[in-house]
């Protein structure tokens, strides 16, 4: 799945949140706050949009962060289904006439012996939030704050491919020519040597 559909199931997932019935003025406050938090980090760094000024093909020659990138947006849609659950649970709970309704069973691993401090492995590898007392909102936060942190590393994202893929990169077209200027250059030279 490509980054620019993510984004907009997340918007959406966001604008579905914010009209839950069963949302208090607080929650509905925080949920505008995190939709906005993203909104601005995708328009920086172009995630919504598709062409050549987007962050998908910006990010084409470095898989690790694209990869990343659609990792953290899927545990943003998880985290904004669960806050949809929590609301519904919350209303239900409150009026108990109301029967039903679906819910969405989502489960996410949690790493009581793992240090959250920030390296590189937390930044590519499978990132896992701890729970708070916050919930869905606080986990919501988080992810969000990693996008910003990992969007740092879009400007200038490395070619990692072009050493990963020199093996099989074509060069016999090249050969003769190659030979041909290190004879010119070394006279003397032996041709086994020459051809290497």
């Amino acid at each position: 799945m490509d980054i620019a559909t993510l984004v907009r199931q997340c918007l959406g997932s966001f604008a579905d949140a914010a009209n839950v019935e069963s949302n208090d003025l607080y929650t509905t406050d925080q949920i505008h706050d995190e939709s906005g938090r993203f909104r601005i980090w995708a328009g920086n760094v172009s995630a919504h949009t598709t062409g050549r000024r987007s962050l998908q093909h910006r990010l084409r020659d470095s898989p690790e962060l694209s990869s990343a990138v659609i990792k953290y947006l899927q545990d943003l849609l998880v985290a904004i289904e669960k806050m949809k659950l929590s609301s519904s649970r919350n209303h239900e709970n409150l009026n108990p006439h109301l029967q039903g309704s679906q819910t969405v069973h989502t489960s996410i691993d949690v790493d009581h012996g793992k240090d959250y401090d920030e390296e590189d492995d937390d930044l590519f590898g499978d990132v896992v939030f701890p729970p708070s007392d916050d919930g869905a909102i606080e986990e919501t936060r988080d992810i969000i704050s990693c996008l910003f942190r990992l969007s740092m590393a879009f400007r200038n994202p490395a070619r990692n491919d072009e050493i990963r893929h020199a093996s099989t990169a074509v060069t016999s077209f090249y050969e003769p020519h190659d030979i041909q200027h290190v004879n010119s250059k070394f006279p003397s030279i032996s041709a086994p040597l020459n051809e290497k």
